[in-house]
């Protein structure tokens, strides 16, 4: 673990709190996890896809290395899926690519291993601020090809989220570094096959598996309260029309 990271992850009392905060409702078998860092942690993912046992598992300030540290507390519940997004934190502390792209391929290798059943999309980092976006672009690259050799989904959200400079689009933030509702409802819009896809197959396989007659354990998660000050990614908000993104690597 990179030296400055020692000093981050885990004592933070804000991360403290939320991680407390996520543990009182334990992910369950079936459902789609949304994990990261602060980018993650802000949008309303139940909202924006209505009927879907979504779980949001962001927490500000994350790292790859704090992602490893709680895992397993998301792969013991079996998620049908998982979508990750993790890096920038890393990179703003000096973390180097290759370490981060190690992280994020021991987190591959530990979802195989812990939660066979479960499929792991890997998501592009998002353009940022000048102090980190070079290694940003620098990095997607690796974590591309790791999803390439891996057999993994990747879905190429920098090409969506950048302007012809390669920093953030101006329309999509307020302050340069924090995504509004508008990028927050293109991000569901990319995120939507896949999601859709995958809680479908997870529903189909499920059916399957359950006999006639049978009861199943299963919670409505939508009744549960949103977090506060999360993004509503209800379709009455539109999102611009982006160029065409890149197909993703499957």
């Amino acid at each position: 673990m990179h030296p400055l990271l020692k000093t981050l992850v885990g004592s933070s009392a804000d991360y403290q709190r939320t991680l407390d905060a996520q543990r009182a409702f334990p992910v369950r078998q079936g459902e789609v996890v949304m994990l990261g860092d602060g980018l993650i942690a802000t949008a309303d993912w139940a909202g924006g896809f209505p009927g879907v046992p979504i779980r949001n598992r962001g927490i500000p300030g994350e790292t790859s290395a704090g992602v490893l540290t709680r895992l397993a507390e998301i792969t013991s519940g079996a998620p049908a899926s998982i979508f990750l997004m993790v890096g920038t934190n890393d990179l703003a502390t000096g973390v180097g690519i290759p370490e981060l792209v190690d992280n994020i391929a021991t987190v591959v290798e530990r979802v195989h291993h812990e939660s066979p059943a479960t499929r792991l999309v890997l998501q592009s980092l998002l353009p940022r601020d000048d102090r980190i976006n070079n290694r940003v672009g620098e990095a997607n690259p690796p974590i591309r090809r790791l999803a390439f050799d891996r057999s993994l989904t990747f879905i190429d959200l920098h090409h969506d989220f950048a302007d012809h400079r390669g920093r953030l689009r101006s329309d999509f933030t307020n302050d340069g570094v924090n995504l509004n509702s508008a990028a927050y409802v293109l991000w569901r819009d990319r995120l939507r096959p896949s999601v859709l896809d995958l809680a479908t197959a997870n529903e189909t396989a499920t059916a399957n598996e359950t006999a006639p007659g049978s009861e199943t354990d299963t919670i409505d998660l939508r009744t549960e309260p949103s977090a506060p000050a999360a993004v509503d990614l209800r379709d009455s908000a539109e999102a611009p029309s982006p160029e065409a993104p890149a197909p993703p690597i499957r």
